[in-house]
C-alpha cells in the first residue's frame, strides 16, 4: 500500500474512532514519537511511542474525530484532527492534533505531534 492510501485508512479508521487499532497497524517498530506541548517529549519503538497515545485515549471518552486537513508528498504526510474527547475525571473538550509523519514500507517511522486545546 502506497503512502497516501496508509495515510487515508488510518484518518478513516480514526474518524470511525479506531484510534489505537489504527496506531497499532500502522506505527513502525522502530517509530519515534515527538509530542511537542510545553516541553517536548521524545520516545523510540513502538512499545515507547504508542504508551502515552494509549494511556491517553484508554482513560477517556472520545466523542468524536474530525479530519481538518490532510498533505502527502511521497514518504512525508501531515494530517490534522479536531479530537472531540472528555479525559476521565475532567471535563469535555476540543482538543486540535497535528501530526506530521514519516512513513516507510506502509507504516509511520518518524511523528511529531502538536497539540491544543481548542475548548474545554
Amino acid at each position: 500500500m502506497d503512502t497516501r492510501s496508509c495515510v487515508q485508512e488510518m484518518t478513516r479508521m480514526m474518524t470511525a474512532l479506531d484510534v489505537i487499532l489504527a496506531l497499532d497497524r500502522f506505527y513502525h517498530k522502530d517509530i519515534e514519537v515527538s509530542a511537542i506541548g510545553q516541553e517536548e517529549r521524545i520516545r523510540t519503538g513502538k512499545a515507547a511511542g504508542s504508551s502515552g497515545v494509549h494511556n491517553w485515549f484508554t482513560n477517556c471518552t472520545l466523542h468524536a474525530v474530525h479530519v481538518e486537513f490532510q498533505a502527502i508528498d511521497g514518504d512525508n504526510a501531515a494530517v490534522e484532527l479536531l479530537v472531540d474527547s472528555t479525559p476521565n475525571g475532567q471535563d469535555r473538550r476540543l482538543e486540535r492534533l497535528v501530526m506530521l509523519q514519516i512513513w516507510k514500507d506502509g507504516k509511520i517511522i518518524r511523528m511529531t505531534n502538536y497539540s491544543k486545546r481548542v475548548t474545554g
